[in-house]
C-alpha cells in the first residue's frame, strides 16, 4: 500500500497550530491553512476538551457543555447555534477557566486574551453558519445560559466544597458525562439539527430554564 505523501512544511513567520483534520491555524494576521476544516472537526476537538481543566468527578467536554447551553437557549434556533459555537474558540486556545481569567485580567492581560478568542471566532463561527454576535440581548442570553449550565455543572459534577456564589440557579435538568465520541456525536446532532431550524424557522420567544425572552 503507497503511504500517504507528506506535503511540504508549513512554516509561516508566526506561531501556529495543526489541527485535527491537519489544516493549521496562524494566530496574529498571518494566512491560514484551513482547506477541508469542517464542523466534525470542532465537534471531535471540543468533545476530548476537559471542562474545569479535568477537576470534575467524571471527564466532561466542552463539547457536551456546549450542547447544554444550546439547548438552554431552545426559545430561539439562532440563538441556540450561538450557544453551540460560544466556546468553540477553545480548539485554538483551550479552556481556560473564570478564575484564570480574573487572574489575567488583575495582570493586564485579559484584553490579549479577548483577542485571540475574537481572532479564533472569526474563523470558526462561518462554520456554523453564525457570525459572532454584536448584539446586547445576544450576549446576555448566552452569558445567562452558560451560567445556568455553571451552576448545573457545580450541582452534579463538582465536589461542593466551597460556595462558588453564583448569579443564577442550576438547571432542573441532571448532567451526566459521556464519552467524548458520544459527546461529538450529540454536538453534530444539535448542529444539524438547529441548522435546519435556523433556515426555516423563525424565533418563537418560548421561554426555558435560562428565564429570558425576547422583549
Amino acid at each position: 500500500m503507497r503511504k500517504k505523501q507528506i506535503e511540504a512544511p508549513f512554516n509561516p513567520a508566526v506561531p501556529w497550530m495543526q489541527l485535527a483534520n491537519g489544516s493549521a491555524y496562524v494566530f496574529g494576521n498571518g494566512p491560514h491553512d484551513l482547506h477541508g476544516l469542517r464542523i466534525e472537526h470542532v465537534a471531535h476537538a471540543l468533545s476530548q476538551i476537559n471542562r474545569f481543566t479535568g477537576h470534575t468527578r467524571e471527564p466532561y467536554s466542552v463539547a457536551q457543555h456546549s450542547v447544554f447551553v444550546s439547548k438552554l437557549l431552545d426559545f430561539d434556533p439562532r440563538l441556540a447555534m450561538l450557544g453551540l459555537a460560544h466556546d468553540a474558540h477553545e480548539i485554538i486556545i483551550g479552556d481556560i477557566g473564570t478564575p484564570l481569567k480574573l487572574a489575567l485580567k488583575a495582570e493586564g492581560a485579559a484584553g490579549i486574551l479577548g483577542l485571540l478568542e475574537a481572532q479564533a471566532d472569526a474563523v470558526l463561527y462561518p462554520l456554523f453558519g453564525v457570525n459572532p454576535t454584536a448584539s446586547d440581548f445576544d450576549r446576555e442570553a448566552i452569558k445567562r445560559a452558560d451560567l445556568v449550565a455553571l451552576a448545573t455543572e457545580y450541582r452534579d459534577l463538582m465536589v461542593r466544597r466551597h460556595d462558588w456564589n453564583l448569579p443564577h440557579p442550576p438547571s432542573r435538568t441532571k448532567i451526566v458525562p459521556v464519552p467524548a465520541h458520544i459527546a461529538a456525536q450529540q454536538f453534530m446532532r444539535r448542529f444539524r439539527q438547529l441548522k435546519r431550524q435556523v433556515s426555516v424557522k423563525p424565533s418563537s420567544g418560548r421561554r426555558n430554564d435560562v428565564g429570558t425572552k425576547r422583549p
